[in-house]
């Protein structure tokens, strides 16, 4: 390779795959390359055509470059014009249009043939009789005008019996890499017909392929044997259609033939990949878009069968990329199918395959094997567009089955069983309740319930952006926790509970709140252990962002039938549309749950009824936002940022009601702007950040987005406001940025509402009764001295985990009441019956499921400030916290309606 690693493009090959979507082009062309090893399985395959390109750019020469670059088996492959060659001598005078249409083809598919028959070291050559025997026709049919039909018809026996003893070629020559086709007729056949000279119609119907000629589609049974199929197309009664299809049928017969599978392993060697045609310039005045219709429709042609059966569609091993411009797309899909818009860019790969291939699985004879992609440059090229290609490698063609067969198979189990346990993060194949599924750059998460085993917090490498105190922090607890499990066990009558939350994150905020919430699980099982009533708590992972929260509760609701310990689940992280699906699943398998930190209304209040929640919603917390912004004469406008990710619930929820809790107050909402990620356009919360520095006195910046993005909001505000600071509110979730002990520029203020918090209790919170057991068991685990730590605390999410797992054991006490283990049906009347008289007074105030609400009514919510690299401190809150201890909360604090959502 010229002095440089085969296994990497040069900076010129490089350059011509510039083209948007190039790495996912490779991927898929790599996949589609290679074969199956199991011979029942088939794959179909598309007519890639890419539309346009760069003037000049040879793009399928760097594809060939790469197939040729191919570690393992050799991949057979061809690179073509699709401008037919002109033979030697150039066209005899005289030949009619269909006789030039067939010659154009029949010169194409020949150099296709030639170089696919072509020897290669290492793999089995590829044969070609029933091509070779349509080929001998073809030239019949092609032959010297001049000649008259009844000389050629005189001729063809001879010929025949010629072609049949191996004294001369039977293929007209076009080059001189042709070969006779003597060398594909079976050794039977060449005895016969050396012994009988004169019997060449009894020869050929010893030869296979005889019967497959008289049997074609186009010939329709007209003829019994070779003399008289010859005499018809030396007499040209066949349309140029007809003949074009028997020449495109014939090499995709001969491929079907030498890549046939075979059952037993370690033969068939060498045909591990699929042969790949890479076809350019296929225009509309080129035998190419001949081909490629040809071959679409010979795909289309079912095999009849018998007793009544539906026909079958035979798939072949070809593998076809051609280059064109719309004009060729356009003449092989019709004025219809071109009237539907550009073709996609590779870039939306693989869902164009994907769509592809269910049309075609349900189309019939009507199906389009075209997969057009439009090559699109841009200019200028983006940073970093290198890396993407070089990352997609050199294909992998695959290596034949060793002699050794049973070792193979051996070694092959060992990496399946293997496999199989790394990929389900250790889970046996009878209870696979994980997966391990990517996380960001290297990184991997496991998915799904732990029943004890796996460790999650002992897969948090060195990686992760968190210190290693809450690295250590985070086993401790979670060993706690299985430390108790064993203990539950041991009891006959102990319940099982199942915490679902964030437990793998990209970001160091997740984490932090990860510990919050375990720290406060832990705190309560350890109480009710004490009190004689054992819980096990398994914990259940829903991946960073929740996005894996369905395939977490999959996995609960599996363990869930075999095990009727599990009566309830606690959590469900934060409000995504994918805890929408998690929640709904759960209510399906009647699974009563608990949710902590949920605060989008209507995820809240009318997903489901077997779903309570400790916590107050977005309405409740916009509306007390919206009284402190008018009590404190904050703001007679505001502006309020928010993200655009349509699978956030909780930021397009809070801005929604942000508008209306203002409104009421009368303070306008001047502005609702939505950020994006940088890569998405649009504006990014950086500079919305910028962009706030420009308001006045009577504006205020409320922001209703994630604690992932808020830091970028204060970078752009530190940019560009010197000093000189809007107003700024924020939405509960920022208290998770606030857990991070980053410091906040100095004089920017934010004011922010908490869910729960200690700082109510000031300079005493070591006198709450729930901080009171959570130190005696943060001193037990033996957590560092900040996670221990009341007074440096500035996230109530332990307050919020211990209250739920309290509210859901209060329905199982009342459940279990008649003695034996709870039904979770059951814990659902009793969920609803914490009311009234019957409300809890919990850590995070009074939790009263009044009117047969899902979340409690008026439920506290604080408003916490902090100010450059200050503590926060209480501004107010609203909602009782059931303990005459505590400051009451402001007498004109917004009620909850009817509608507590």
């Amino acid at each position: 390779m010229h002095g440089r690693n085969p296994a990497l493009l040069s900076e010129r090959e490089m350059h011509t795959l510039r083209f948007t979507g190039a790495p996912e082009l490779l991927r898929l062309l790599d996949r589609l390359v290679r074969r199956p090893r199991l011979w029942f399985v088939g794959v179909y395959l598309p007519i890639i055509y890419l539309v346009g390109g760069a003037a000049g750019e040879n793009v399928l020469g760097v594809l060939a470059e790469r197939l040729n670059r191919a570690r393992g088996r050799k991949i057979i492959h061809v690179k073509l014009s699709a401008r037919a060659p002109v033979p030697p001598d150039g066209a005899p005078p005289g030949r009619t249009p269909d006789q030039e249409f067939v010659a154009r083809l029949h010169r194409l598919l020949d150099a296709v043939v030639t170089n696919f028959a072509a020897t290669r070291k290492g793999v089995r050559r590829i044969r070609f009789p029933y091509y070779g025997a349509v080929s001998w026709l073809v030239g019949l049919y092609t032959d010297d005008p001049a000649v008259r039909p009844e000389e050629r018809a005189g001729r063809h026996e001879a010929e025949l019996r010629e072609f049949l003893n191996g004294r001369r070629p039977a293929v007209r020559a076009v080059d001189a890499a042709t070969r006779p086709l003597t060398a594909e007729v079976p050794w039977y056949v060449l005895i016969t017909a050396r012994l009988t000279l004169r019997g060449s119609q009894l020869v050929s119907r010893l030869w296979p392929v005889r019967a497959w000629l008289v049997r074609h589609p186009a010939v329709r049974n007209r003829m019994s044997n070779l003399s008289e199929l010859a005499a018809a197309f030396a007499a040209r009664e066949f349309a140029p259609e007809a003949v074009g299809r028997m020449l495109v049928d014939a090499v995709l017969t001969d491929l079907r033939i030498a890549y046939r599978r075979s059952v037993l392993p370690g033969t068939r060697r060498g045909r591990l990949s699929h042969p790949v045609l890479l076809l350019d310039d296929v225009g509309t005045d080129t035998a190419g878009v001949e081909l490629l219709r040809l071959l679409s429709a010979a795909r289309n042609e079912p095999v009849e069968r018998r007793f009544g059966r539906r026909p079958r569609y035979r798939q072949d091993p070809l593998l076809v990329v051609a280059v064109g411009p719309r004009e060729g797309l356009t003449a092989l899909t019709g004025a219809r199918r071109a009237a539907d818009g550009e073709p996609l860019t590779p870039a939306e790969l693989p869902a164009p395959y994907l769509r592809w291939l269910e049309e075609l699985r349900a189309g019939g004879t009507h199906r389009s094997w075209l997969l057009p992609m439009r090559l699109s440059y841009p200019d200028p090229l983006p940073d970093g567009w290198q890396r993407p290609i070089a990352l997609a490698g050199m294909p992998h063609g695959r290596r034949s089955v060793a002699a050794v067969v049973v070792t193979a198979m051996l070694l092959g189990l060992a990496a399946v069983v293997g496999g199989y346990v790394y990929g389900h993060c250790g889970s046996p194949p009878s209870r696979a309740a994980m997966t391990r599924v990517p996380l960001a750059e290297e990184r991997h998460q496991c998915v799904g319930v732990s029943s004890g085993r796996h460790r999650f917090f002992a897969d948090v490498d060195d990686d992760a952006p968190i210190s290693g105190a809450l690295r250590q922090d985070l086993r401790r607890v979670e060993e706690r926790i299985a430390a108790n499990n064993e203990r539950a066990l041991r009891r006959s009558d102990h319940v099982t509970l199942v915490y679902v939350g964030i437990l793998s994150s990209s970001g160091a905020e997740s984490y932090q709140s990860a510990l919050e919430d375990l720290l406060g699980l832990v705190t309560a099982q350890e109480k009710y252990l004490s009190l004689q009533a054992p819980v096990r708590l398994l914990l259940a992972n829903g991946g960073d962002g929740m996005l894996h929260g369905a395939l977490a509760v999959d996995s609960i609701v599996a363990a869930a039938e075999n095990d009727p310990s599990i009566v309830g689940v606690l959590g469900l992280g934060i409000s995504k549309k994918q805890t929408r699906k998690a929640m709904l699943r759960l209510a399906a398998a009647r699974i009563p749950m608990v949710g902590t930190t949920l605060t989008a209304t209507e995820l809240a209040t009318r997903t489901t009824s077997y779903y309570r929640q400790v916590g107050p919603t977005n309405r409740r917390t916009a509306a007390v936002l919206a009284f402190h912004a008018k009590t404190a004469k904050l703001a007679k406008r505001a502006r309020v940022y928010y993200s655009a990710d349509p699978d956030d619930l909780y930021s397009s929820d809070l801005k929604e009601q942000l508008d209306e809790a203002l409104g009421a107050v009368g303070i306008a909402v001047t502005a609702r702007t939505y950020y994006t990620h940088p890569s998405q356009g649009g504006h990014t919360i950086q500079e919305l950040g910028e962009q706030a520095c420009e308001l006045g006195a009577d504006d205020v910046v409320i922001y209703a987005g994630r604690a992932e993005r808020f830091d970028d909001l204060v970078a752009g505000m530190s940019a560009h406001c010197h000093g000189a600071y809007p107003k700024l509110l924020a939405g509960d979730d920022v208290t998770r940025f606030m857990l991070d002990p980053r410091d906040l520029p100095r004089g920017l203020t934010v004011e922010y509402t908490a869910l729960a918090t200690s700082i109510v209790w000031g300079e005493d919170c070591t006198s709450l009764p729930f901080f009171v057991e959570s130190s005696a068991v943060a001193q037990r685990i033996r957590l560092s001295a900040e996670s221990g730590d009341c007074k440096r605390r500035g996230d109530g999410n332990a307050m919020l985990a211990y209250d739920a797992f309290t509210t859901i054991m209060t329905a199982v006490t009342g459940a279990r009441a008649g003695g034996g283990r709870p039904h979770r049906e059951a814990l659902v009347g009793h969920l609803q019956q914490i009311r009234d008289e019957a409300r809890l007074t919990g850590a995070t105030g009074i939790i009263d499921f009044a009117r047969k609400h899902t979340v409690p009514l008026d439920k506290t919510v604080v408003m916490l400030s902090r100010v450059g690299r200050n503590a926060p401190t209480l501004v107010l809150h609203c909602g009782s916290f059931g303990d005459p201890r505590l400051p009451k909360p402001h007498k004109d604090c917004p009620k909850d309606t009817d509608d507590v959502g």
